[in-house]
């Protein structure tokens, strides 16, 4: 119980910090959007290694009651977008609660949808920004920082061969199709999911 307090009171100073910094600066929402992201992917990664299961899960499932909260009175306007109908805010924690009920027990799969939730979608979603919509650009990066996180993961947790670089190829173009398709905020699910499933036929 205590671990869960401390993750919810550095979580909530973070999130609120940032609409703080928001509202001071007067900065884009769509960007400490994607900090918050970024963010709170790192910060749910290093919680990981100290918490057990049912303290990762209890911990996503308060922030998700949190931003269906927050989503219907529009609180943290440093999240929650007025001119774009998404709900990644909401499919985020439930994406966690999900990967932590079927791969707990497993790191590389943990850390590796994870890094892909945090890095690859945050990046592209920043390069996407400027044209308001997702871009074919936006996507080859996804992919070409996809490939690489699972390359390191991979080479990190096990030991690479040419067969697998070869499924990897293949995980990181269905990633990037399901990414690009995704549509208002649901790519926070759908992609760790994906990602995830893909790689239990790996290890």
């Amino acid at each position: 119980m205590v671990k869960i307090i401390i993750i919810v009171i550095i979580f909530l100073l973070f999130f609120f910090g940032l609409e703080a910094t928001k509202r001071k600066l007067k900065l884009n929402p769509a960007y400490t959007r994607k900090i918050a992201h970024f963010v709170s992917a790192f910060f749910t990664a290093f919680f990981y290694f100290f918490v057990n299961k049912n303290e990762f899960i209890i911990s996503c499932l308060i922030f998700a009651i949190f931003f269906i909260i927050s989503y219907r009175h529009k609180g943290l306007k440093s999240i929650h977008l007025t001119d774009y109908k998404t709900i990644g805010e909401i499919s985020y924690p439930i994406a966690l609660i999900l990967l932590a009920s079927f791969y707990f027990e497993n790191t590389f799969i943990m850390i590796s949808s994870l890094a892909i939730m945090g890095i690859s979608d945050s990046i592209a979603g920043v390069y996407n920004i400027k044209y308001k919509k997702k871009t074919l650009l936006g996507a080859l990066l996804f992919f070409i920082l996809t490939l690489f996180i699972l390359l390191i993961s991979s080479f990190v947790f096990h030991i690479l061969t040419i067969s697998i670089i070869i499924y990897l190829l293949l995980i990181c173009i269905i990633l990037t199709i399901t990414e690009y398709y995704s549509r208002h905020g649901i790519d926070n699910l759908t992609v760790p999911m994906i990602a995830a499933f893909l790689l239990s036929f790996l290890f």
